[in-house]
């Protein structure tokens, strides 16, 4: 490699990354600020990045989010960089909905039954519980676990924090899985409500038996409470009977 090669790829390295932090940087402010106004909280950006740690969020979980913070999935704009063959800049657009994607348009826009029903779903499963549900926003999701809930004496209701962060989190992972698996297995066949309403039920509930299992004693301080796990579950297992049920049988 000559010089003035190995100059290039260097200006172009750091180019790139100075893009990256930018968009990173951008993609925070708009979440701070649309959190804000969802929860009444002003959360600061460090706030959000400890908070992909919280031992309700799943590691599965807490992947996406770091990705999706910064941009990261190979979505919208990116199929558009200047030496992309042209058959494959055309995934930039939602054939749904024929507009650039982005993850934000996947979980808040499109016009896909996944996106529709799951949030239909955690909407009502949340409104049973008499707390308000707030407008879901980009912000919202992805500020989610920092969530602040207050109960009716302004304290803080941890244990509805921490369901909050395990509905939203694994909801919209639920999406972005569904979303990958339309568009490339199925070859963009739509799910149906009822497929939709069985991955999100099958989802719950093996959550929920995650949540248990980790209140085994033998797993040391990596160990859930048992106490608090009971509390944050409890107000939707009153609620829904397909809740803590068998899996319903899905889609292969």
């Amino acid at each position: 490699m000559t010089q003035k090669l190995a100059y290039r790829a260097i200006r172009n390295k750091k180019e790139g990354q100075m893009m990256e932090r930018r968009a990173t940087k951008e993609n925070m402010t708009k979440i701070v600020n649309e959190a804000e106004e969802a929860y009444g909280v002003r959360m600061k950006p460090k706030m959000i990045w400890r908070s992909l740690t919280n031992r309700h969020v799943s590691k599965e979980c807490r992947q996406y989010w770091w990705k999706a913070l910064h941009d990261a999935f190979m979505v919208g704009r990116h199929w558009l960089r200047p030496k992309m063959p042209d058959n494959l800049k055309a995934r930039a657009t939602c054939a749904r909905c024929g507009v650039l994607e982005s993850m934000e348009h996947i979980l808040l826009k499109c016009e896909e039954t996944e996106r529709k029903e799951t949030w239909a779903r955690v909407e009502r499963i949340w409104r049973s519980t008499g707390r308000e549900w707030p407008e879901i926003t980009w912000g919202a999701i992805m500020g989610a676990t920092a969530v602040v809930i207050r109960n009716n004496n302004k304290e803080r209701d941890t244990d509805a924090e921490n369901l909050w962060k395990v509905l939203i989190t694994e909801s919209a992972y639920g999406i972005w899985k569904m979303r990958c698996e339309r568009v490339i297995q199925n070859e963009g066949k739509s799910f149906t409500e009822n497929e939709v309403e069985n991955r999100w039920y099958g989802m719950i509930n093996r959550r929920l038996t995650l949540d248990r299992n980790t209140t085994a004693k033998h797993l040391g301080k990596r160990s859930l409470d048992k106490e608090e796990v009971r509390r944050m579950w409890q107000p939707i297992l009153a609620k829904d009977t397909r809740i803590d049920s068998p899996s319903p049988t899905q889609r292969a």
